[in-house]
């Protein structure tokens, strides 16, 4: 996980987006759109090498519904099928067709 360059927070959030971008299966072009950032920042989140401002960060718990408590603090990569129902019974496989059409996001909200 993390490694002595980078902080465990900044790493589980990297590692978490990677995990909620791959449930919701989109790539991550689609995902910095619906953020409003270019891919390549996207990118930089994922990998850990840079982090959102709070803006941006609004942004992403919008578009994945998710809370601030799970983006930085729990390892959604290590959860079973059951606990991803449990947890964000929003990202169920019907969810997940429709993920990115379903979800708007504007930079102003």
């Amino acid at each position: 996980m993390p490694n002595a360059s980078e902080s465990p927070v900044r790493a589980i959030f990297a590692a978490n987006l990677k995990a909620l971008r791959a449930r919701a299966k989109a790539s991550q072009e689609v995902t910095a759109a619906h953020i409003g950032v270019k891919r390549s920042t996207y990118s930089a989140w994922e990998s850990g090498v840079a982090e959102p401002g709070l803006q941006h960060l609004h942004a992403i718990q919008k578009h994945y519904r998710v809370g601030l408590d799970l983006l930085l603090h729990a390892e959604l990569g290590n959860l079973k099928e059951f606990q991803w129902r449990t947890l964000l019974p929003h990202m169920g496989q019907r969810y997940i067709a429709g993920f990115g059409a379903r979800v708007e996001c504007t930079p102003n909200e």
